[in-house]
């Protein structure tokens, strides 16, 4: 990840740049966040960096409240997920400040999805998981997360 791209993740979270004073330099400031995300979501796959960056852009997605990325995060999360559980949880357990965020979304795509029944199975298939790869407390705040989910 270049300085540039560190930047627009850190801008995006703490709104260090003044407000866009246009239409344009808004668009443009949206377009430089959007390709961070699809870049982080395209490579969250490659290796355990790569997923640690794609999880702090759920972070600043969720903590800026910035819908559309959210709704997007929520639809692949899962299917990231079960990709590889073991190195998810365990890039999760490396950056603790990130599980709320990353967690809360896992939960969210089964109402995005309209899936809200699977929940409650999903909890309980991967909670004993979750126990085994988070630290105590980062598993309680996982599943918490989730559970904050159920209908």
């Amino acid at each position: 990840m270049s300085k540039e791209e560190a930047y627009v993740l850190v801008d995006n979270l703490l709104q260090l740049t003044d407000k866009p004073k246009d239409t344009k330099q808004s668009l443009s400031k949206y377009r430089e966040w959007e390709a961070q995300y699809i870049k982080a979501r395209e490579s969250a796959h490659l290796g355990p960096k790569q997923l640690a960056v794609y999880f702090f852009i759920v972070f600043v997605a969720e903590a800026r409240a910035m819908a559309d990325t959210t709704e997007e995060i929520s639809h692949e999360i899962v299917p990231l997920y079960m990709r590889d559980k073991v190195r998810f949880l365990s890039v999760l357990n490396n950056n603790p400040a990130l599980i709320p965020a990353v967690c809360s979304n896992l939960g969210s795509h089964f109402t995005m999805e309209g899936k809200e029944k699977e929940l409650g199975s999903f909890i309980t298939q991967n909670s004993p998981l979750i126990v085994k790869y988070l630290y105590k407390p980062f598993a309680q705040a996982c599943i918490t997360a989730l559970e904050k989910w159920r209908t």
